[in-house]
């Protein structure tokens, strides 16, 4: 269920399916709270020509034993290192929420360096440039935090009422939502590659005029896209989520392949 490095493993990357004849590299990056097994079901569903690699961050997943951190240079760096090791197979990033910006600032460190970027998806977060006007919940007080929570509809209650389960997961919730709030891009130029916006039509964070705002941020081609469903409609519209990447995918490829 790992990713290789050349012949080496990498702790970065779940691969959960082996893809001989993949044609593209489809990179995930979950959201906050979360882990690279989010991502098992979207292996099996989407067609066998593309290879998904999900991302597991240190003290989440497989890697909970290792220390936590918020440091975004210390996840950004490492991945994008992993990546330019990779084979140079068409490369997309998706990310959802918190992953989105962690999708995101890779795609900007990768410009212009020998990985072959395709496409980047960003999901059901705000754009760097836009500011946020919904309160910081990293240093909310427990119970103040797992209330924030449950209006994200997103853990179920049987978590966050298990204060077990709860003891274990708070800090990787705060570092997670710490990267996700004091995230600041460098960045002064558009990417490169084209960009797709995703949300859903009921999230109570984020708009589909928030996620419009994202056209800002590329050259090429934007496109935006809202699903039913709330902040994780990723969840409930899975199907049609993976329907429109794998369309955005094939008709990518088959426009960079050579005419015979």
């Amino acid at each position: 269920m790992t990713a290789l490095r050349g012949n080496r493993e990498s702790r970065w990357f779940l691969r959960f399916r082996r893809c001989d004849d993949a044609i593209a590299r489809l990179i995930c990056f979950h959201y906050a709270g979360g882990s690279a097994s989010i991502f098992r079901e979207w292996a099996a569903e989407l067609p066998a020509e593309v290879e998904v690699l999900a991302v597991q961050l240190p003290g989440h997943g497989s890697r909970y034993a290792e220390p936590l951190t918020s440091d975004i240079s210390r996840i950004v760096h490492p991945i994008c290192h992993e990546i330019k090791a990779l084979t140079n197979m068409p490369c997309y990033l998706f990310g959802h929420s918190m992953g989105a910006l962690l999708a995101f600032e890779v795609a900007t460190r990768l410009m212009n360096s020998e990985v072959n970027l395709r496409h980047l998806f960003v999901s059901a977060t705000l754009p760097p440039h836009v500011k946020r006007v919904s309160p910081r919940i990293a240093g909310l007080p427990q119970a103040d935090l797992i209330n924030e929570l449950r209006t994200y509809e997103g853990t179920p209650e049987e978590i966050l009422s298990n204060p077990d389960l709860v003891r274990v997961l708070l800090p990787i919730w705060r570092a997670d939502f710490e990267i996700a709030e004091t995230y600041e891009t460098r960045v002064r130029e558009p990417l490169n590659c084209p960009l797709t916006a995703l949300g859903g039509r009921e999230d109570k964070w984020i708009s589909t005029s928030d996620m419009a705002e994202w056209r800002q941020l590329t050259s090429r081609e934007f496109k935006s896209k809202a699903f039913n469903g709330g902040h994780f409609y990723i969840h409930s519209e899975q199907s049609s989520l993976l329907q429109l990447i794998s369309t955005i995918v094939r008709e990518q490829e088959n426009n960079y392949a050579p005419v015979c």
